[in-house]
């Protein structure tokens, strides 16, 4: 654990034992769901990852919310755990992304997507999506359409996890990575505006945001930590019982 780290972390184990489930020679892979736990670091005990989404509410489009093969089944908390602000599909685009690696069809490139879940869940949902998978195949999301109301945050969210964060407290979305061994040469998006952008997408919001503190082209200190001239003032309008109130402007409170 670096020595700079505080507050408390988690590990996740997972795996795939393989055995001759059947008698004839084979050995076929067994999805064992993954399990993990919290622990201190600095903490007097552990403190557990703040809650932002309820796996029910997930599970009434998603059944059983499983990706990545059977052992990832059911558990946002080991989806955040690649799934973070620091990381993006940049690992599986080389060579350029596309559906078959020998294929003439034109694929993603090689400019990476992040795939920090406050981002990528967003623009998942909204159709927005375009990342490089295992084996460098294209996951084309730009025809989803979300089966409930998209403006209806609490289909995922629970109650009041919608509203904006601390930017002191919530990591950057890294975009850029060049260097993967170190953080201090990513580009990032600050917080609230990587949540919000992921279905706000046009050229009007994105200037929104960057009026009231939003910064697209942040960056990050060797520890991960957010370096930006400017602060994310979201709350002041957006905050719970404000003139702009996320509820309020997502129908919620109708």
């Amino acid at each position: 654990i670096p020595l700079y780290m505080t507050g408390s972390g988690a590990a996740i184990l997972e795996g795939r034992p393989r055995v001759d489930a059947n008698g004839d020679g084979a050995l076929e892979s067994l999805p064992v769901a993954a399990s993990g736990t919290t622990f201190a670091i600095t903490d007097g005990s552990p403190v557990p990852r703040r809650q932002v989404v309820e796996l029910g509410r997930c599970n009434e489009c998603h059944n059983v919310l499983s990706l990545h093969g059977g052992n990832r089944t059911d558990n946002t908390e080991l989806c955040t755990t690649c799934h973070n602000p620091n990381n993006t599909d940049i690992a599986r685009r080389a060579p350029p992304c596309s559906n078959e690696p020998t294929d003439a069809t034109p694929g993603l490139g090689s400019v990476e997507y992040p795939i920090d879940f406050k981002f990528m869940i967003h623009q998942i949902h909204s159709a927005n999506a375009k990342v490089c998978g295992f084996a460098n195949s294209i996951h084309d999301f730009t025809d989803l359409r979300f089966p409930g109301k998209l403006n209806n945050c609490e289909g995922c969210h629970r109650p009041g996890t919608y509203y904006p964060v601390d930017g002191a407290l919530v990591q950057a979305t890294s975009i850029l990575t060049f260097d993967r061994t170190r953080l201090d040469d990513d580009v990032a998006v600050s917080p609230n505006a990587s949540a919000c952008s992921g279905c706000h997408t046009d050229s009007l919001a994105h200037v929104h945001m960057e009026q009231n503190g939003g910064d697209f082209n942040a960056g990050k200190t060797a520890e991960g930590a957010m370096i930006s001239a400017g602060v994310e003032t979201c709350a002041l309008c957006h905050g719970p019982g404000r003139i702009a109130d996320v509820k309020l402007m997502h129908g919620l409170s109708q």
